[in-house]
């Protein structure tokens, strides 16, 4: 069984932190010009970054910490580019940069967990996940994450606890009731499994594997109409996008 999880990416508030760098109209020639260039290379990392040059955005990042050294958002802004290239370990490495500079950022907490995840070592990653929640009560995808680890070492009732949490902080995190509705399904509460595999769905219509597990579970059911439907849903959506690889559920 295949459980989502999410990674937290940082909005365009770093930007704007960076740009205080120093005060431009106290900075020296040489001073203001290290600034812009601190800039160009750290907006240049974010354009390589969007566009999926990770490997590029990775250069840029590097001029940038050449420049400015000891930004804990940089680290993490190089870590999620080692996450997208599935370098885990490099990931790491710099979200633990980041913690050093700064223990309280939240999001470094979420995405090691993230890569401790990736890289099976569970019990880390639900720590990481537990700090971030800690430090911010409310952080759905925390939630969601940490439930995603807890079900894949066994402990679907934790799971499932953390699932509904997400929920309740972000009533409209269509991974959160994948999530619920797959461990649902394994439980044997498929009416249930069911309602939130649908509004999955109604919150993302694009959601392959959430019409893939719809259907694994109306074939359960009996209901081969609706069985079939899905099933044909999630191939066209897969054939569409190639994004989102259906889902079993063991039968």
């Amino acid at each position: 069984m295949n459980i989502k999880t999410k990674i937290k990416i940082m909005c365009s508030v770093m930007i704007l932190a960076f740009l205080s760098i120093v005060n431009p109209q106290s900075a020296g020639t040489e001073t203001g010009q290290v600034t812009r260039e601190a800039v160009t290379a750290l907006e240049q990392g974010r354009h390589h970054y969007n566009r999926g040059d990770y490997r590029q955005a990775i250069q840029e990042y590097n001029e940038f910490m050449k420049l400015v050294p000891g930004k804990a958002d940089a680290h993490f802004r190089r870590g999620m580019a080692y996450d997208k290239l599935g370098d885990f370990n490099r990931a790491i490495q710099d979200y633990d940069r980041a913690l050093e500079i700064n223990p309280k950022h939240v999001e470094a907490y979420n995405n090691r967990g993230a890569a401790y995840d990736n890289l099976g070592n569970l019990d880390q990653a639900i720590q990481d996940y537990g700090n971030a929640i800690k430090l911010r009560p409310g952080f759905a995808e925390a939630y969601n994450n940490r439930g995603a680890a807890y079900v894949k070492l066994g402990n679907l009732e934790k799971g499932l606890k953390d699932f509904f949490t997400a929920i309740a902080w972000n009533p409209k995190f269509a991974d959160a009731y994948y999530n619920r509705g797959t461990v649902h399904s394994r439980l044997g509460n498929f009416s249930q499994a069911i309602k939130d595999l649908d509004t999955a769905i109604e919150l993302n219509q694009d959601y392959a594997s959430a019409y893939y597990n719809r259907g694994v579970i109306y074939g359960k059911l009996g209901n081969k109409k609706r069985e079939i439907a899905d099933y044909a849903k999630a191939a066209d959506l897969n054939q569409q996008s190639k994004v989102g690889k259906p889902m079993g559920i063991p039968r």
